[in-house]
């Protein structure tokens, strides 16, 4: 139901004051506390979730240095391995 296609001209104090109650009923019209402490709780999130992202990036950032620092003496490792059964 949109308010919108309603005659409002037509429509007197009783019906108005059901309509404004069942937009209340449906969530279509929340008190001003309940929307402001919505959006703070929105910010308060969007805030925590840029410093994970943050955090994670800087995460990701070594793990790529000691995957490629494992990955070298993995190769190292291999290598000295083959030189020895070479010289054997």
């Amino acid at each position: 139901m949109d308010i919108t296609s309603l005659p409002l001209t037509n429509l007197g104090w009783g019906a108005v004051v059901v309509i404004i109650v069942m937009a209340i009923i449906r969530g279509d019209l929340v008190p001003r506390k309940v929307h402001v402490e919505a959006l703070a709780e929105r910010d308060r999130w969007r805030t925590i979730a840029e410093t994970v992202s943050a955090q994670n990036t800087q995460l990701l950032a070594g793990a790529r240095v000691s995957m490629h620092a494992m990955t070298s003496v993995a190769e190292r490792a291999a290598g000295v391995s083959d030189q020895q059964q070479e010289q054997t």
